[in-house]
């Protein structure tokens, strides 16, 4: 069987329905395989781009999830195809030995990437530089990116892109003096980034604050009753088998998000048939209803992430005071460099920064349909 060799920048004819049953073939792998990742009593750690440091939402994040655990990632740390590219990183498929010791270690393990909704500027500010600026022309116009867990890369190609001492070997790929500044901020950027995600520290106080928040939610009898309400309109809509991945489905996000256990004191015996009534209302959700199984998903992850929200807030309020950053609900961003960059000074200039700017695609998620 033939594996893709060269990274994919961009897809083509992508539509909301082809991203759906993508993650209905991913299930029914994971359920066969026997390694969905919702039933853990852990759950997977957060994902994280590591050119930004952001996490995906929604659906893209859970075709990541369903793809790393169908394919044995070690880590959810991934990339955009076009920044891979750019970096020079390597698919393992390009490596016989690489690929044949991660296909030994699961058989189902390959380098095709997922699909994530998109935008592409029309300027990268690398066009005198003939490789990149086609990369970057092929990707115009598009609305889908694809999505590459690390894992996915050879060795070597990691190294030589995300070490130190290698950054200046790397940027002698290329000609041109912007690209080259690109892929050294980039890459300092990325060795930066999974620094702060190993260490756990950089997102230490969100997460006390989403525990605190989703206490509190539960404990106010007033904040309680919204979301009993919230919970009792989504499931109106909704056939015996959503309801069921529903309900485990929240609290694996929000235990997810904020670190809080659910159903501790369930014995073994009662966790094993739960697990089935789930495993089972999940498959036939993946056989016979797509779109349904997207919907539930999605509403899942929207529904939990409100609970860490301060009183169940719909905006991105985790303190007192979120309350006056009018922190909207916005689709997640794919590379892109905020104007006031919180990044270290010593990593990233001024003209860097607008070099990465140019550099940005803004996520668009379409919801699922009935």
């Amino acid at each position: 069987m033939e594996f893709e060799k060269e990274i994919k920048t961009y897809a083509t004819a992508v539509i909301a329905d082809d991203i759906y049953k993508n993650i209905a073939e991913l299930a029914k792998k994971n359920i066969e395989n026997g390694v969905l990742p919702y039933t853990e009593s852990k759950p997977l750690p957060q994902d994280m781009n590591v050119v930004n440091g952001r996490h995906l939402g929604d659906i893209n994040k859970i075709q990541l999830e369903l793809k790393a655990a169908s394919i044995g990632a070690k880590s959810l740390q991934w990339i955009y195809g076009a920044d891979a590219v750019v970096l020079g990183l390597e698919l393992k498929s390009t490596n016989a030995s690489e690929f044949q010791t991660a296909k030994s270690q699961n058989p189902n393990f390959n380098t095709d990437p997922i699909i994530g909704f998109a935008n592409v500027p029309r300027d990268l500010a690398l066009k005198t530089d003939k490789k990149v600026a086609q990369i970057a022309a092929e990707g115009l116009g598009m609305e889908a990116q694809t999505i590459y867990l690390l894992d996915q890369f050879t060795e070597k190609s990691l190294i030589r892109a995300f070490s130190e001492r290698k950054i200046e070997e790397n940027v002698t790929r290329v000609g041109n003096d912007n690209a080259r500044r690109l892929i050294k901020t980039i890459s300092k950027n990325v060795i930066k980034n999974i620094a702060e995600y190993n260490s756990g520290m950089k997102e230490k106080d969100l997460r006390d604050s989403m525990r605190k928040n989703v206490r509190k939610n539960y404990n106010d009898p007033k904040i309680k009753q919204n979301i009993i309400e919230t919970h009792s309109l989504i499931f109106s809509k909704y056939s015996e088998e959503q309801k069921i991945v529903f309900n485990q489905l929240t609290k694996y996000f929000t235990s997810q998000k904020s670190g809080i256990t659910f159903d501790e004191k369930i014995s073994p015996e009662d966790k094993r048939k739960k697990d089935t009534v789930f495993l089972k209302a999940f498959e036939i959700l993946a056989k016979d209803d797509f779109r349904g199984l997207s919907k539930v998903l999605s509403d899942a992850f929207f529904f939990a992430n409100r609970t860490t929200h301060l009183d169940f807030a719909y905006e991105r309020i985790y303190i007192e005071a979120d309350r006056n950053k009018q922190m909207k609900v916005l689709s997640p961003q794919a590379a892109k460099f905020e104007k006031e960059s919180q990044q270290p000074e010593i990593l990233i200039d001024q003209r860097e920064k607008d070099i990465l700017r140019k550099h940005e695609r803004q996520l668009q998620i379409p919801r699922a349909r009935r």
